[in-house]
């Protein structure tokens, strides 16, 4: 009799493990967790929270350039799945003045435990000030919960700034080679030559400064002539309200 009854209860409980196997599979991977990750200056993965960081002059990018490309790396926490799961991002506080695209949908690929994805980050509008916020995961249009509590946000820093060492120039050599031509220094006038002609390494530009600057003084007629265009004051003449020239 115990010879008939053994194998009947290893099915039974063969049974009930495989059905609670089972289930606890498909719990765990439809609760699925996922962590930003990065990777660093050597090419190695890593997910240290200063290393989650992304942070953009857009002052020395092309004005014809309005956003800025972004690789946000991801790692999932837990079992992979043979299907594909939707991942989704968004930046707090809303209102910080960063602003994050995201020109597609995203998905971890099945059976992939890790991906990486381009998001566009938009040139800032305020000039000279420095906005703060961070990236995360948007749970509510996601297929995941969340991972560990420290790498569930990318810190972004953006900020549209121009001074003359970020341009590849010292007052020295400005005023050796520029002045005649271009007038005295000034971050407003840097950032009117950079608008008009795209230029961001100042140094290199040298052998185009003489004919750049007849460009240059009749580009900033024309922006006068316009009384929609706001005025470009010289900040070094403050308190005084003086505008740029090329003189």
């Amino acid at each position: 009799i115990m010879k008939k009854i053994y194998p009947i209860l290893m099915l039974i409980a063969g049974f009930f493990l495989s059905g609670c196997s089972e289930y606890q599979m498909k719990t765990y991977e439809t609760n699925g967790r996922i962590n930003f990750t990065a990777t660093n200056e050597y090419g190695q993965e890593t997910d240290r929270v200063e290393d989650l960081v992304y942070e953009k002059n857009f002052g020395t990018m092309p004005p014809a350039r309005l956003y800025d490309t972004m690789v946000i790396e991801v790692k999932v926490q837990g079992n992979i799945t043979d299907y594909p799961r939707k991942v989704a991002f968004k930046v707090e506080p809303e209102n910080s003045g960063i602003e994050v695209v995201c020109p597609e949908e995203y998905y971890v690929p099945a059976d992939a435990y890790k991906a990486a994805f381009k998001v566009l980050v938009k040139r800032v509008e305020l000039l000279d000030t420095v906005l703060e916020a961070q990236l995360t995961f948007d749970y509510a249009h996601s297929d995941f919960q969340a991972g560990t509590d420290e790498r569930q946000q990318y810190a972004l820093t953006c900020y549209d700034v121009i001074t003359i060492d970020l341009v590849n120039m010292s007052m020295v050599y400005w005023n050796y080679f520029y002045k005649r031509y271009l007038g005295t220094w000034s971050n407003v006038k840097a950032r009117f030559i950079i608008q008009t002609l795209g230029v961001t390494d100042f140094l290199a530009w040298r052998p185009y400064i003489q004919s750049d600057a007849v460009v240059l003084k009749k580009a900033l007629e024309e922006y006068k002539a316009d009384s929609a265009n706001p005025p470009l004051y010289d900040e070094t003449q403050l308190p005084e309200k003086v505008w740029i020239s090329f003189d």
